[in-house]
């Protein structure tokens, strides 16, 4: 017995348009990844550790303020909460195929000629101002090891 035919009421189907987070975006993602590659690393390269923090607190302006009471005073450590994004495995991997970066030394991710000139584009441009401003403010000290310090000190408590 066919549960539709017992229902007698008319029914149809609507295409409608799909929400989804723009933190699954993955053109969002690729250029969060070659900005923060091109303006806070040095020779345009960095720790997977260190990209999979900054991709976290560059999202919104929270995570933003939050860090950077982080960097000026370590001992604010509790308001920090550093989230390990799974997209950006992925993210990643499609610009490694893409050719915009390359894994460096076996451990490292590096921006491809192909990547400077994707974040040069970006940044010459009026798209991602907060995001740009505020690497551009955390750039020198936001280093490899600050990042491993607050990696550890919160892996610590």
């Amino acid at each position: 017995m066919e549960l539709v035919s017992h229902l007698n009421v008319k029914y149809s189907f609507s295409k409608r348009p799909q929400y989804y987070s723009p933190d699954l975006n993955v053109e969002r993602g690729i250029s969060i990844l070659v900005l923060i590659l091109r303006i806070c690393c040095r020779s345009n390269r960095s720790s997977y550790q260190r990209i999979q923090v900054l991709n976290w607190v560059v999202k919104n302006k929270s995570s933003r303020e939050e860090f950077i009471n982080f960097l000026k005073s370590p001992s604010i450590l509790n308001t920090v909460i550093i989230r390990h994004e799974p997209w950006l495995n992925r993210t990643i991997d499609i610009a490694i195929g893409e050719g915009i970066v390359e894994v460096s030394n076996g451990k490292n991710i590096a921006l491809t000629e192909l990547g400077v000139n994707f974040a040069t584009e970006i940044i010459n441009s009026k798209l991602f101002i907060p995001e740009r401003e505020f690497l551009m403010k955390v750039k020198k000290t936001a280093t490899e090891k600050k990042l491993e310090e607050l990696i550890k000190l919160v892996s610590d408590l």
